[in-house]
């Protein structure tokens, strides 16, 4: 069973705003139409979300948490680079954290597996690893707080 994309990009998407534009340290959600005209930056990625998310769905195949080998997968990197992401505060598990060597693994929700995969994405299209997992986390969560930073 897909799940729909969270509420919050429902209904951004539903307003048009249907590109993830990332330039410079800023990441914002725009139209078609403003990502043609982003004057003014020497370097921009805009990604287009509807597809990102339905991308993302067929790796996900209806679950609602994920190990860390499977949000590496999603995000097209290795396990270590998760947790090397997990270690910096970018991407965290929001499930379970893990228990230490011999414990339960660590589990990760639907959003924080969207989020490793935008950041993966961002990541491959040159954007640094902090401007990245902000505006993963923006996207992923509807958290605002700081991406413009």
């Amino acid at each position: 069973m897909k799940q729909s994309a969270p509420k919050h990009l429902q209904e951004q998407f539903r307003l048009g705003r249907e590109y993830l534009v990332v330039a410079g340290s800023q990441a914002f959600l725009a139209e078609s139409a403003t990502v043609a005209g982003k004057d003014g930056f020497d370097h921009f990625v805009a990604i287009y979300l509807p597809s990102v998310w339905k991308s993302f769905q067929t790796l996900a195949e209806g679950k609602s948490q994920f190990r860390k080998a499977e949000v590496a997968k999603a995000a097209g990197v290795s396990p270590s680079t998760i947790d090397a992401w997990n270690l910096r505060g970018i991407i965290q598990p929001s499930i379970r954290k893990s228990a230490g060597a011999g414990g339960r693994p660590q589990l990760f929700s639907i959003s924080d597996c969207f989020a490793a995969a935008l950041c993966g994405c961002l990541r491959r299209q040159g954007v640094s690893i902090e401007v990245a997992g902000k505006a993963a986390l923006y996207v992923s969560q509807g958290d605002v707080a700081g991406v413009s930073q």
